[in-house]
Formats: C-alpha cells, sequence, structure tokens
C-alpha cells in the first residue's frame, strides 16, 4: 500500500477507537457504540487482516470502558464470521449477514456470557442481547451506507471503483438500511426521553418524600414542646408530699411519653437538677452541659422561648423557657429517645428501594432501612435539595454500575419552623426504573430486531420479484443488436407483464427495436453505396497519388518532413521524408538524406555557413517558419549551387505541434541575376555620387572665390608695404597668420566634402537636425536666392548611415532649387521640417515651384526615370534605394499647395548618441 493509504488504515483505527471509548448513553447501563462502524469500513476498503488488526484494539477497549471482555470476544467473533462470508458474498449483503451471525452465534454467546458468567438477571440478558444485536446492525448499515458514497479508489487497496448500485439496492435495500437507522434514531431519541422522564419521576419521588418527612419532622416537634411544659406544670402541681410526688409524676411521664428524662435549671442556682430518677446513662455529660449552655445563651441572645438541639450521640434535647413569679429565669430541658422521631415519620412512598435517614456531620442518627449511599458521599454533595447520583466504582457491567446507583436529596434541617442541626436525607437506588425499562426496550429491541431481519429477507425476495421484469428487458435490449441481423418476425421479446410501467417499457422497447431495424436495414444499404463509393475514390486517389509522384519526381524543388522531439520541444533535423527530386538538386539520394542528414550538411555546406545552418534546423519548432539560402556543394555539377531552405511548423486541430515541413529550391541562376542587379545599383549609386560629386565641385569653388580673393589682397599688401618700405616684422606677421586662417578655411571646406563623399561601412547613432544643418552648410552656395524656412526638433535620433543621408538630401535640395529655376518664381522658398510622429521621424522636403504632374507621381522614383532634358534619372531612384534598404524608413512624395513635397520617414531608436 501506499503511504497515503497506510494514512487512511491508521486514521480509521483511531476513530474506531475512540468511537467505543466515548459510547453513546441510551438508558440506564446501555450505551450504543460506534466504532464498528469505522471497523466495517476498514473491511471493506482494506480486507479482513487488516480490520482485525483494527478490530482488536478498537473492541478491547470496551474492556476498559465495561470491565469485561465478553463484548470485545463477541465482537470479534462477529467480524470474523461475517468478514469470511463476505469472500462469497457482495459486501451490499452485509447488514443481512450480520442478521444471520446475531441470530445462531450471537445471542447463544450473549445468553453465555452474561447470565451464566457474569450472572445477571434474565431481563439484563434479555436488554444486552437485543441491543447489541440493533447496535451491530446499525453499525453495519452505516457502514454500507459510507461505502456507497466515499471515494473508495482514493483510499483502499483492493477496491478500486465504488460499488455500483443495482436496482434491487436503489428500491429495496437503501429503504432497509433508512428504516435500520430511522430505527436506531427513533430508539436513541425515545431512550433518552424514557431516561430524562425517570429521572424527573425519580426526582419527584424524592422531593415529595422529603417534603413529607419534613413536615412530619416539623409536627413531631411542635407536639412535643407542647407536651413538654405540660407534663412540668401537671408534675408540679401536687400539695402533698411535694418532693416525692413531683419525682414520681416525672418517673411516669418518662415511662409512658416519648420524654426519658426531665432538667431543670433556675437562677441563680447553678447547675442542671434532673426531676425524675436518672439511670446512669441518663447523667449528663461535660460535652451535653456545654451544648444546653450554648443553647440557653443562644435563647437569651435571641429573646426566644424554646430551642432543641442533638447530641453528637443522637439524643434529642428540648429546651424551654419557664415564667416564674420573681422575674427570674427558669429552663426546663427534656431529652427524647432518638429512635422516636423516625418511627413516628412516615415517608408517605410505596417505592421499594426508597430509604431516608438524618445524619448529623459524618455521623447518621437514625434511617428507615440500611442505607446504601456511603456517609463520604453523602457529606461532600450538595446540600440544597438539588437531585445528585452516586455510582459505585466498581461492579460486574455498566448494567450492575447503574443499578447499584444512587440518587437522593439532602436539605439541612436548620430550615424548619422548629429547626435542628443535620440533614434529612432520601435516597432512591434506579433498580425499579431501570427493570421497567428494560422490560419495555429488551421486547423492543428484539421485536425491532427479528422485524429488521424479517424485512431484510421478505425485501430480498420482493426486489428480485420486482427487478426480475427490469432484468429481462435489459437483456432483451442487450440483444437487440444481434438480433437485428434476422427479419422482425423471428425476434424473441418478454412476456406480458402485470405492472403497467414495464408493459409500457416492454411495449415502448418493441417499437424502439422496429424503428432500429428499419434504421439497421437503410444503414446497410447507404453502407453498401458508401463501401462502392470509397472504393471509386480510393482508386482516384491511387491514381492522383501515382500522378503526384510523378511531378515530385520531376520537379526541381524539394519537400521535406521532419519530426519533432517531444522531450525537448526542439525540431531536431530528423528527416521523415524527402521528395526523391533531392536527387536532382543536391547530387545525394532520398535515403542518404533520411539516413543522416546532418552528416552530408557539415561535409557539403559552405563552412563558414554550416554552423549557422545546423543552429537554426535544431531550433524550427521555437521559430516557427523561416527562410535560409545556403550555398551547397553538389558532388555531381563542379561548383556551388545557391539553394533556399523554407520550412514551417504545422499544427493539430487542438493546437498542438505535429512536425515540420518545409520546401528546398535552387536559386543559383536567381541569385546570380541579383548579384547582376546589385552591381547595377551599385554603378547607379556611384552614378549619382559623381554627379552629387561634380555638383560640390560647384560649391567648393563658389565657396573658395572669396577666401582666394582674400588672399590675393593679403599678397598685395604685403607686396606694397615692401616697395614702399613699410613692411615691418609685426606686419609680416600679422599678414601671415590672416593667410593661414584663409588657408585652413579652405583646407576645412575641403575635409566636409570628402567627409560626405566618404561610404560607412557600419551603422551608427547620429541626430537628424545636425545633419540638416550640414547638409544646408554644404549647399549654402547653391541656394543663394532662395528663402529656407526650418522647423527642426534637434532631440531625433536614429540609426543607419549619415553621408548616404546627406546624399538624399542633396538630391531633394537640388531638384527643389532647379524647379524653381525653370519656374522662375520671384518669391522663391524651400521649406525643411523635422518632426516626431509615434515612433518614426519625419523629415520633409517642400518648395513652391508648383509641384508635379499627377501622371507621372507614380515614376518619380524609378531608375532613369526624368524630365529634365540633361538629367540622368538615378537621384531619387537613388535617394529610395538608400531610405528603403539602407534606413530601413520610407520616402513618399505628393504635391502640396504650392508645390511638391517630399517625406521621408526613419524609425527613432532610443540609444545614446555617441
Amino acid at each position: 500500500m501506499t503511504s497515503r493509504q497506510w494514512g487512511s488504515w491508521l486514521l480509521l483505527t483511531l476513530l474506531a477507537c475512540l468511537g467505543n471509548y466515548y459510547p453513546f448513553p441510551l438508558l440506564f447501563g446501555v450505551d450504543l457504540l460506534l466504532g464498528g462502524i469505522l471497523v466495517y469500513l476498514i473491511l471493506f476498503y482494506f480486507g479482513l487482516p487488516l480490520a482485525l488488526c483494527s478490530a482488536l484494539p478498537a473492541y478491547l477497549v470496551t474492556w476498559l470502558v465495561w470491565g469485561h471482555p465478553w463484548a470485545a470476544i463477541n465482537y470479534l467473533m462477529e467480524l470474523v464470521l461475517v468478514g469470511s462470508l463476505l469472500r462469497h458474498f457482495k459486501f451490499r449483503e452485509l447488514t443481512l449477514l450480520v442478521g444471520v451471525y446475531w441470530i445462531f452465534a450471537g445471542a447463544p454467546l450473549i445468553i453465555t456470557f452474561y447470565r451464566y458468567l457474569l450472572e445477571l438477571p434474565w431481563l439484563d440478558v434479555w436488554m444486552v442481547m437485543g441491543k447489541q444485536g440493533l447496535n451491530s446492525l446499525a453499525n453495519a448499515a452505516l457502514a454500507l451506507t459510507l461505502a456507497y458514497l466515499l471515494p473508495a479508489h482514493k483510499v483502499g487497496r483492493w477496491n478500486k471503483q465504488q460499488p455500483q448500485l443495482a436496482i434491487t439496492d436503489l428500491f429495496f435495500y437503501l429503504p432497509t438500511l433508512m428504516l435500520i437507522l430511522g430505527s436506531l434514531g427513533m430508539v436513541v431519541v425515545m431512550g433518552h426521553f424514557q431516561m430524562e422522564k425517570a429521572k424527573q419521576e425519580i426526582h419527584q419521588e424524592l422531593k415529595h418524600t422529603q417534603q413529607v418527612l419534613r413536615i412530619q419532622l416539623e409536627d413531631n416537634l411542635r407536639e412535643l414542646h407542647t407536651r413538654l411544659p405540660e407534663i412540668y406544670h401537671q408534675c408540679t402541681s401536687f400539695d402533698f408530699g411535694r418532693f416525692t410526688g413531683q419525682r414520681q409524676c416525672f418517673n411516669r411521664h418518662a415511662l409512658e411519653s416519648p420524654f426519658q428524662a426531665f432538667f431543670t435549671l433556675s437562677e441563680p442556682e447553678p447547675g442542671w437538677q434532673p426531676m425524675n430518677s436518672l439511670s446512669p446513662r441518663q447523667q449528663l455529660t461535660e460535652k451535653q452541659l456545654s451544648l444546653l449552655q450554648l443553647a440557653v445563651d443562644r435563647l437569651q441572645t435571641k429573646g426566644a422561648a424554646r430551642t432543641q438541639t442533638l447530641a453528637s450521640t443522637g439524643q434529642l434535647f428540648l429546651l424551654r423557657r419557664l415564667p416564674t413569679e420573681q422575674g427570674q429565669n427558669q429552663w426546663l430541658v427534656g431529652l427524647v429517645d432518638k429512635n422516636y422521631l423516625p418511627r413516628e415519620l412516615l415517608s408517605g412512598s410505596n417505592h421499594p428501594y426508597l430509604v431516608y435517614s438524618l445524619q448529623l456531620g459524618r455521623q447518621e442518627l437514625f434511617s428507615s432501612e440500611s442505607s446504601r449511599l456511603p456517609l463520604d458521599a453523602s457529606h461532600q454533595a450538595d446540600s440544597s435539595g438539588r437531585m445528585q447520583h452516586w455510582l459505585p466504582d466498581k461492579a460486574k457491567t455498566d448494567i450492575t454500575r447503574w443499578s447499584e446507583s444512587i440518587y437522593f436529596v439532602q436539605r439541612n434541617l436548620d430550615t424548619l419552623d422548629t429547626p435542628l442541626p443535620g440533614l434529612l436525607r432520601v435516597e432512591i437506588t434506579p433498580r425499579l426504573e431501570q427493570e421497567n425499562l428494560f422490560r419495555m426496550y429488551g421486547l423492543l429491541f428484539v421485536l425491532a430486531f427479528m422485524m429488521l431481519l424479517l424485512g431484510l429477507v421478505v425485501s430480498r425476495g420482493v426486489a428480485a420479484w420486482f427487478a426480475r421484469p427490469i432484468r429481462d428487458l435489459v437483456k432483451v435490449a442487450a440483444a437487440i443488436p444481434q438480433q437485428l441481423q434476422v427479419p422482425t418476425q423471428a425476434w424473441r421479446w418478454p412476456e406480458t407483464y402485470r405492472i403497467q410501467e414495464f408493459q409500457q417499457l416492454s411495449d415502448q422497447l418493441k417499437l424502439m427495436g422496429r424503428l432500429l431495424k428499419e434504421q439497421f436495414d437503410e444503414l446497410q444499404s447507404r453502407e453498401q453505396q458508401l463501401e462502392a463509393a470509397v472504393a471509386r475514390r480510393t482508386q482516384e486517389l491511387v491514381d492522383a497519388h501515382q500522378h503526384l509522384q510523378s511531378v515530385m519526381d520531376s520537379m526541381e524543388a524539394v519537400l521535406w518532413s521532419a519530426e519533432l522531439d517531444a522531450s525537448s520541444g526542439k525540431g531536431r533535423f530528423r528527416l521523415s521524408f524527402i521528395s526523391p527530386s533531392v536527387l536532382n538538386l543536391t547530387g545525394y539520394t532520398a535515403r542518404a538524406w533520411l539516413n543522416d542528414p546532418i552528416k552530408l550538411l557539415q561535409d557539403s555546406v559552405n563552412e563558414k555557413q554550416v554552423g549557422r545552418v545546423l543552429h537554426e534546423l535544431q531550433h524550427m519548432a521555437q521559430r516557427g517558419r523561416g527562410r535560409i539560402v545556403i550555398r551547397f556543394a553538389n558532388p555531381k555539377q563542379k561548383g556551388w549551387r545557391v539553394l533556399t531552405l523554407r520550412y514551417w511548423l504545422v499544427y493539430s486541430a487542438e493546437g498542438r505541434p505535429l512536425r515540420v515541413d518545409g520546401l528546398i529550391t535552387d536559386v543559383t541562376e536567381a541569385s546570380a541575376a541579383e548579384e547582376k542587379v546589385k552591381e547595377q545599383e551599385e554603378l547607379l549609386l556611384h552614378q549619382s555620387r559623381r554627379a552629387a560629386m561634380g555638383e560640390m565641385v560647384s560649391n567648393i569653388a563658389h565657396q573658395w572665390r572669396q577666401p582666394l580673393n582674400s588672399l590675393r589682397l593679403t599678397l598685395g599688401n604685403l607686396e606694397d608695404a615692401k616697395a614702399y618700405g613699410e613692411l615691418t616684422e609685426e606686419s609680416f606677421d600679422e599678414h601671415l597668420q590672416q593667410a593661414d586662417k584663409l588657408i585652413d578655411q579652405m583646407n576645412q571646406t575641403v575635409r566636409d566634402f570628402l567627409t560626405f563623399f566618404r561610404p560607412r561601412k557600419e551603422p551608427e547613432i547620429f541626430n537628424l537636425a545636425a545633419l540638416v544643418d550640414q547638409s544646408l552648410d554644404v549647399m549654402q552656395t547653391s541656394l543663394q536666392g532662395l528663402e529656407l524656412e526650418l522647423s527642426l526638433d534637434r532631440n531625433l535620433q536614429v540609426q543607419g548611415y549619415p553621408n548616404e543621408v546627406v546624399q538624399v538630401l542633396l538630391v531633394l535640395l537640388q531638384n527643389a532649387r532647379e524647379a524653381l529655376k525653370d519656374q522662375k518664381i520671384n518669391k522663391a522658398w524651400v521649406r525643411v521640417r523635422l518632426q516626431k510622429q509615434g515612433d518614426q521621424a519625419e523629415l520633409s522636403v517642400e518648395d513652391n515651384a508648383g509641384g508635379i504632374p499627377e501622371s507621372i507621381l507614380p515614376q518619380i522614383f524609378d531608375p532613369y526615370f526624368t524630365t529634365k532634358a540633361e538629367g540622368s534619372g538615378i537621384g531619387l531612384y537613388m535617394a529610395k534605394m538608400v531610405i528603403e534598404k539602407q534606413m530601413q524608413g520610407e520616402i513618399r512624395v505628393t504635391n502640396s499647395e504650392q508645390g511638391a513635397l517630399f517625406t521621408l520617414s526613419f524609425p527613432l531608436t532610443s540609444q545614446p548618441l555617441h
């Protein structure tokens, strides 16, 4: 088993132990065990061996709870026998097997254990047998219900799936299980109700008895207090022989009345004087004298006339204040026999197990019969009148322990009208209530157990009778596919049913069978037609395949497919297909390419390209699609062949990559033609640059004219100064420095022109506004007479080739100047703007020469197209190639309201300017 399954087993075992250690109380000494539910679940999930391992600690817990092992032995035998029988039955038969066990084994074992070994009364044995039997049935029913509800495949080892509900389970077993659980719930509710009712009746009996006893005690004490002064006055009224006659009178009353002795105390005479003849045992002890003195002091303090007190020996002293003529205090005490009060008390109850007693401290003074409650328990109990329950520490069973328990109430006697020290306790042993409940519930348990067993057996038969039509219809439905092959008249249908719904279902099944037969015949006809169409289509596909194969064999391009490596997600260049035309294209057969394409590429691809090509092919799945141009050495042809390898990723309908397909074409001739085009473009660019250089030479001549004139004047001044003798060393140095400045200015002009026309091999980052300023500086001589309007954003950087952009600007400015000159515009102007548009920099050159005719606008950038008599037609073509190919931008021309408008767009860069 897995660690998760071991954890599930341990958890269920722990819950089973807790379910038995904390039973659910039902009646007096009768509990319901819930651990059996978990034990049966373990039996279902893990089998009998592990169920026994769980049941041993779970059922031995009952030994600790109930004090005997017999219940644990009975439950273990039940598990062994039921678990063994379940190997031959389905788990849904669990409740029935448990019932059979209790009829033939459980009940005899209960009688043996509880009647003959524990020597319990037959009533208790009857109750235990019914309770444990119903408890086992309820546990089995709950376990079976949980087995249907819980996901078994996530818990157990042997049972991989939940048990499926059969029609029998759905209509009969599950209702029977619900009946068992409902019966158990009703028993539990009624048990608690009856138990609480019994407790209330006991409490009422105790309170009533206590009230009756308190009233009798008060009446008896009141009567004694009334008789005591009467006896005193009667005996002290004799005239003859005063002392002898009074003593004889008191002696007679001591024999005939509840009083045993009489004492008087007259102030100021010290000591108590006996009024009758006393035995040695009736003499007052020092402790009794002290007790009487405390009573006298209490009466004097309160100003009361009478009181009573109890001695620790159980003697009752009645104390009265007697009025005298002299106004002095005289006290009369009557000693009452301690057995007088209980002899005169009647409990007013016919309960056979009721006992009442009077307790002073830890001493029981009198009791109606032998009390069963320990004095310590009584002494520590609540004396407020609330009912208490005492349980013995040990007993044979919990039932015996409850039957020997005592419910009692006790009350302080100092609350009487004639208060007494001590407690009045009334106690009842609930054996009578327990027997009454056991008679009722024992019979109820046994009847419920038998009725449930009978219900299980009857329901099984009824379920079989009820499910038979459904099984027949299921068999008929299962046989329909085989019966479709034969005519409808030969079909076998079920018999007529008495139940209307089943007969309707049978009729509908017949109707459905006929419809299926019609559809089946129609499908067979269509299937034959489809087979003919498939055969015809297959032949067409074979012909098309042969035609396609011949085309592929003769075509110059090569088709190929490569598999994907699912473990790495890369398209390893492991070919799964390649067309046979690869032989003519590469000089190697398709088999050679399928065997080891990597080696062929390493041996035949240009060594400068082989690394990049292999890296590209290894990552086709990540790129999705691509194109590679390679130089391939064909062994059957001399020289290199230029091949274009295109590939694309093929996806499934779910969007999952399947393979990589590709196409190889020979572009050797196209590549050579492209090289020639590039050479021609470079020639055109060179021509354009030469034309621009001619223009620049003219500009250089214009810019040198003024410095040369200044230099001539400087030299003339030097000559005149020498001729007239005015040449000094200071003037010579001054004229020499002026000449050097003019020569440096001319050199800088030449250097600037050389810088603009020196091509750059690597792109660089430059500021467009600064480039426009430099271009205008170069063209300042040519643009004399024109009004320049500048609007430049000086924070725009682009990446590319600045010298080529200068050439484009020179072309646009020269064209604008010539158009303005040809149109003879009086107020000629050229407007240059540089601004940011999104992530693009837009540079526009506009003039007011009237614009370009709309008919030639689409051809304005074509090579050798010109409208000038002496034009070459390569300036604007060169500008388009530079802007779009080298600068990755865009050039476009439109006509504005005043003239032509050329707009150049460049992608901006965020990199800093070096």
